[in-house]
């Protein structure tokens, strides 16, 4: 099954009371911490209309859909595809509609 980028669906939208602003923590840090859940990724995306860029996640978690927002303030992100291949996709996609670069971790 491929997988479906609906960008301007998320990011057109403002935040919504169940998703979770994170600040201070990095994508690797809140991907590590959720891939310990039943979970799967579903979506990312770019809110580029808020004062700083923001990263959207989406995971299904123990069966509930739940979006994580992080701030970026470079161009430079880390890639999270090595916990959640299906990250590819939107990895590149994001790549290719915004010019950010997803770094891999090279701590393996």
């Amino acid at each position: 099954m491929a997988a479906q980028i609906t960008q301007s669906d998320e990011s057109d939208r403002p935040a919504e009371q169940g998703d979770a602003l994170l600040s201070g923590v990095s994508p690797r840090q809140m991907a590590g911490a959720i891939r310990s859940l039943d979970s799967r990724l579903v979506g990312m995306a770019v809110d580029s209309s808020a004062d700083a860029p923001m990263l959207i996640y989406t995971f299904v978690v123990a069966g509930r859909t739940q979006t994580f927002r992080l701030a970026i303030d470079a161009r430079e992100c880390e890639s999270i595809a090595d916990l959640y291949p299906e990250a590819t996709i939107w990895e590149e996609q994001l790549r290719q509609q915004f010019d950010l670069t997803f770094v891999p971790d090279d701590s393996r």
